[in-house]
């Protein structure tokens, strides 16, 4: 067989020898990492390690002949031999950066976080984008000179630790740890009152298009990009699986292929971080998002096909199993923990910040007149249970859609097909609801494209399995469906002077129309006697108007879902400053 490794393909001897000395060279990287975990947590370490060899298994082959391979293997067998002597001399080397940077005697512990990351800035190449591939680790700041918006956050953290350690600046400067929200980080720290604050370091400062200045505190904790004033502090053992969970497999600077290899280390890493430090992960539901998407792409039996023992460190893949029992077993498998336990994560943060908060956002509900200010400080103090994160629902509702695709493939009956697509709805529903309490920002692509992909799932999932659900199994089905576009309809509300999505609007309409007049019929009598809520006023208006046509009329629920909304807090979004980072 031949199998794809940076980005040429290999035959079965050269990936035999391939994989024996990579295998040598993860064995290594997990002794250096499982040192760290048992003894000091060395941060600078393990992101120099880890993004060394990461460097290594995600650069493109430059060689076309096979024969040519063994000076590649060579290298890895090199690195594989003197990993600690090679991270030593990087460790040195920051060091010795960090000691550069001028911090003035009386300076605070805000303004030497100012200083620092105005050094880190002025090392990075000029002109580099923040977001590329490669670029979140301690090594490529040093040594490629490119970092991305964890990468400045992260150097900065070691940077102050370092100097903290060392007696430079006040002692709030040990203080610092990282911030983080599913798309942004950035610095926390206490004051000399012991109050807690903030601090930015990932925006450039200076230039035409400069509207942040680094070292000052966050200014908008509403927004999505900062999790709503629920962003998740990181202590000392979850910055290293932020570490971890940060490693990207990607092949060059594009996504086209993954590093195999690579993708395995890093499942294994985050396991050894998950069984001698449970609490670095079990708290933090972005690293076990990734954890269950590496779980899943490791459980297929082609990933691994070929690679040495030494490498797989036990993974086992079932391989004999026919396709109808391998679809049946992802129901079941580590992946869906891990997501299961993110979105646990997600809710019992969300629980413990609003217990806190609550006091203070209840004087804030009864002092404000703004009705949509009202409306949605209600809605938060008042729906907390399934937190503030999109990701963890998201995910999970996207495993689940590709399962189904996977248990139709097969032929599954109909009980195991429509159980899963009930799940897969309900978890999107939940994604949803989490999206309508955060304010609506054009320049959170990251967050549009998980729209995108869940109107896409939901559309084909529903066109394919409609036909099997029964007459309570349907009515289920289309009231996950509408709790979907309720909250996508609230949260593209608070747009000001945006009109909502009609492409969007145009698939949701179809998955609607799948449903028959019966179907249709329950859900405006549910609506029209209390039973069924909507928070969008618009999608109330289509149950009652349209849903008892004898056929939906797909163009006219296109329409109303793509109106602006009339209710209370539409088109009354703040004014926010335009999005800048990575």
């Amino acid at each position: 067989y031949q199998r794809r490794v940076r980005g040429r393909w290999f035959c079965r001897h050269e990936m035999e020898a391939a994989s024996a000395v990579i295998g040598r060279l993860a064995s290594e990287l997990y002794r250096l990492v499982s040192v760290e975990l048992a003894g000091g947590f060395s941060l600078p370490r393990i992101s120099l390690a880890v993004g060394l060899v990461e460097a290594v298994l995600t650069r493109p082959s430059s060689y076309s002949a096979a024969g040519e391979w063994t000076s590649e293997l060579a290298e890895l067998q090199g690195l594989a031999t003197s990993l600690d002597q090679q991270v030593d001399a990087l460790e040195a080397k920051f060091y010795a950066f960090a000691q550069s940077i001028p911090i003035q005697g009386n300076a605070t512990a805000r303004e030497c976080i100012a200083a620092v990351a105005a050094a880190v800035w002025k090392r990075l190449k000029s002109g580099f984008a923040k977001d590329g591939l490669h670029r979140q680790s301690l090594y490529s700041f040093l040594e490629i000179r490119h970092a991305d918006c964890f990468g400045l956050a992260l150097s900065v953290l070691c940077c102050c630790k370092h100097l903290a350690a060392q007696g430079v600046g006040p002692a709030e400067l040990s203080s610092c740890h990282l911030m983080v929200s599913e798309d942004h980080c950035w610095i926390g720290f206490k004051e000399r009152n012991g109050a807690s604050t903030t601090a930015e370091v990932a925006w450039k400062d200076t230039g035409t298009k400069a509207t942040r200045k680094c070292g000052t505190a966050v200014s908008e904790p509403h927004k999505w990009l900062y999790l709503n004033y629920h962003a998740v502090q990181l202590s000392h053992p979850m910055t290293v699986a932020a570490v971890l969970q940060a490693i990207q497999p990607g092949i060059g600077r594009g996504n086209k292929f993954d590093s195999a290899e690579l993708q395995i280390i890093q499942l294994r890493l985050l396991r050894l971080v998950r069984s001698q430090c449970p609490e670095a992960i079990q708290t933090y539901p972005l690293a076990l998002c990734v954890l269950g998407d590496l779980e899943e792409v490791c459980s297929e039996p082609d990933a691994i096909a070929g690679f040495s023992d030494e490498l797989l460190g036990g993974l086992v893949v079932a391989r004999e199993s026919s396709a109808l029992e391998v679809a049946r077993s992802r129901l079941k498998a580590a992946a869906v923990e891990a997501f299961q336990v993110a979105c646990a994560a997600s809710q019992a943060h969300a629980s413990e910040l609003d217990q806190e908060m609550k006091l203070s956002w209840e004087e804030q509900c009864e002092a404000t007149t703004d009705v949509a200010s009202k409306m949605y400080l209600s809605r938060v103090l008042g729906s907390a249970s399934l937190g503030y994160q999109v990701y963890p629902h998201s995910f999970l509702a996207a495993y689940l859609a590709r399962t189904l695709n996977r248990l139709v493939e097969a032929g599954a009956n109909d009980a195991d097909s429509v159980s899963c697509l009930q799940w897969m709805l309900t978890k999107y529903a939940d994604c949803a609801t989490v999206l309508a309490r955060h304010w609506f920002d054009k320049d959170d692509g990251e967050l549009h494209r998980e729209v995108e992909g869940a109107v896409e799932a939901i559309s084909e999932s529903v066109g394919s399995c409609v036909s099997k659900l029964s007459g309570e199994q349907a009515v289920a089905a289309l009231k996950q469906v509408l709790r979907f576009v309720d909250g996508v309809a609230v949260w593209e509300s608070r747009a000001a002077g945006r009109q909502p999505n009609e492409v969007w609007a145009l698939s949701l309409a179809r998955s609607m129309a799948h449903f028959d007049l019966g179907t249709r019929r329950v859900i405006a009598e549910h609506v029209g006697t209390g039973m069924l809520v909507f928070e969008a006023s618009k999608l109330c208006t289509i149950v009652q108007q349209l849903f008892g046509q004898g056929k939906l009329n797909v163009q006219s629920v296109q329409g109303a879902l793509a109106a602006h909304d009339m209710s209370a807090d539409s088109g009354r979004a703040r004014s926010r400053k335009r999005k800048t980072h990575d």
